[in-house]
C-alpha cells in the first residue's frame, strides 16, 4: 500500500514503531505531505498492534502460527476499519468542530484505494483498500 502511493518502500525500525504516534504532524507544509505522513502512522502503529495481537494469541492461547493468507486478511480488515473511522470522523453533521478534515482524509488515503476516482467515496459503503503491489 505503501509502495504504490509513494513508490517506495517503508523503512521501519524499533524507533519508528515506537515513535510513531508522537511525531507532530505540523512539521511538514504541504497537505499533501500531512497526508503521506499520517498514512504512515496509521500502517505503522495499526501494524504493530496487529502483530502484538497476533503473538498474544500464539502464546497466550497456544493458537497454531497464523498463516501468510490470515494474516494477509486480517491486516487488510485491520487498514478498513481505520479507512471507516476516519470517513466517520469526518462527518461535519455528526461532530460539528471536532471532526477532522475532509482533505486530510482525501490525502492520507489518495492513491491507495481502487475506486478512489469516484466523486465522494468517503460516503459509500464497503470501501476497501486494495492490496496494492
Amino acid at each position: 500500500m505503501w509502495r504504490g502511493k509513494t513508490g517506495n518502500k517503508l523503512q521501519i525500525s524499533k524507533g519508528a514503531i515506537m515513535s510513531c504516534r508522537i511525531q507532530p504532524p505540523e512539521t511538514h507544509k504541504t497537505a499533501a505531505a500531512r497526508g503521506k505522513e499520517r498514512l504512515r502512522r496509521i500502517l505503522i502503529s495499526e501494524s504493530a498492534h496487529l502483530i502484538w495481537k497476533l503473538r498474544n494469541d500464539r502464546v497466550i492461547n497456544e493458537r497454531p502460527s497464523y498463516t501468510r493468507r490470515e494474516i494477509e486478511n486480517r491486516w487488510k480488515y485491520v487498514i478498513n476499519r481505520r479507512l471507516e473511522l476516519d470517513c466517520l470522523l469526518a462527518n461535519k453533521e455528526k461532530f460539528g468542530k471536532k471532526a477532522i478534515s475532509k482533505s486530510l482524509v482525501l490525502n492520507t488515503w489518495r492513491d491507495t484505494l481502487p475506486d478512489e476516482h469516484e466523486d465522494d467515496w468517503m460516503k459509500e459503503t464497503g470501501v476497501l483498500v486494495g492490496s496494492g503491489t
